[in-house]
């Protein structure tokens, strides 16, 4: 959505037109990448003690309008404090980012009069209807490149495989010397986890159960381990380039300093946050189970 130039039947408070004196709606808006997602930063400059007092009233909302024709992405975000942000998955996103930001009637104003009008408006406006805009502030536009690194994808550096040894029924992740993080069920779990890892709706669910746990061990004992040995020990191990660069490339963190990230919220993060996504499967798969008729 590009915004245009346009003349309304009232006035507007806009960059483009005189139809308010001594008043302003300045937006600075900032885009950045966190991990993968995209925040956008929205601070308004509003000077009209009019408008101001009707946010606060809720009488008028602060909206942005988020959009990505060549993904497809279209939001719209409402608020009524002039320091807000959005965050927007990475995945969501290839191409330009626009983002406009609006004032906008949240019901139906009578007689709406401000001090501010241009003198050429001498008269209240008999009615605004609820969504019409008040003010309009200036558009953004941001590239955003699609994310390639997934540590969940194809090129994973997971490998879920049988543990041979029948005595052990624990999970056990091994990673010292393979160039996988190689994660060792129990023929029963592995068995299980075959029969249900194509299924998307529980796909997070055994993400959460299975790789965040392994990824948490991994990145705890890669935290305290000096940088120097670990390239020398895994340089050149598959695993430990893929981690690396998710880690430099999406999270701008440095192998050195891992120490002091929260590796449990870290590791969330870099496997898509899944915990978040499991929750809203389970409860899902528990809707349905609530919802089926069983037999006596």
């Amino acid at each position: 959505m590009d915004i245009r130039y346009r003349l309304y039947p009232y006035p507007v408070l806009a960059y483009f037109n005189d139809d308010y004196i001594d008043s302003k709606f300045e937006v600075i808006g900032q885009c950045e990448k966190n991990g993968y997602d995209i925040e956008v930063k929205i601070n308004v400059l509003l000077e009209n003690q009019k408008l101001f007092e009707m946010i606060k009233e809720g009488k008028a909302l602060i909206v942005y309008h988020l959009e990505c024709s060549q993904s497809g992405y279209r939001n719209i975000h409402r608020t009524d404090q002039l320091q807000d942000r959005v965050t927007v998955k990475a995945s969501l996103l290839n191409g330009e980012l626009h983002v406009c930001t609006f004032i906008l009637a949240n019901e139906n104003l009578n007689d709406y009069y401000n001090d501010k009008f241009n003198p050429e408006y001498t008269k209240p406006i008999k009615f605004i209807e609820k969504g019409c805009v008040l003010a309009v502030g200036k558009q953004f536009n941001w590239n955003i490149t699609k994310v390639k690194s997934d540590l969940l994808k194809s090129s994973s550096p997971f490998r879920i495989i049988k543990n041979m040894d029948p005595n052990v029924s624990e999970m056990i992740v091994e990673y010292e010397s393979s160039h996988h993080i190689i994660i060792k069920l129990n023929e029963k779990d592995l068995a299980i986890y075959k029969s249900m890892r194509d299924d998307p709706g529980v796909r997070d669910i055994l993400n959460s159960a299975i790789v965040v746990p392994a990824l948490v061990y991994v990145l705890g004992e890669l935290a305290f381990t000096d940088e120097s040995t670990l390239e020398a020990e895994f340089g050149n191990q598959s695993w430990y380039l893929s981690i690396k660069q998710t880690l430099e490339k999406n999270f701008k963190i440095k192998m050195s300093s891992l120490k002091g990230e929260n590796i449990f919220s870290l590791a969330q993060r870099m496997l898509r946050t899944p915990i978040n996504n499991a929750l809203e499967q389970l409860s899902t798969v528990g809707s349905k189970a609530d919802g089926e008729e069983g037999e006596y």
